[in-house]
């Protein structure tokens, strides 16, 4: 799923827009099925997310660029708020 992500970028820095789309959106689903088995692998899912997010952008889809970058946000939270509910039953 890392090298699709990175082969997103590459197609991104070769100003291939909507190309780029697809093998970051097959890493999405990629991380998505890997940290429902794997909770420590969410961080590689929200970072994922973020880059679907850019290239969405990239493509001049703002709106539809929000829900992944929403998602990956609930997800970088979650360890925060984990640890804070922790550290209040010590």
């Amino acid at each position: 799923a890392g090298a699709l992500v990175c082969l997103s970028d590459r197609l991104k820095d070769n100003g291939r827009m909507e190309k780029a789309l697809e093998p970051v959106m097959e890493a999405v689903e990629i991380y998505r099925r890997l940290a429902e088995e794997d909770p420590g692998l969410a961080r590689e899912l929200a970072g994922a997310l973020v880059c679907l997010s850019d290239r969405l952008k990239d493509n001049g889809r703002m709106e539809k660029a929000l829900e992944p970058v929403n998602e990956a946000m609930v997800i970088h939270r979650r360890p925060a708020e984990d640890e804070q509910g922790m550290l209040s039953a010590r």
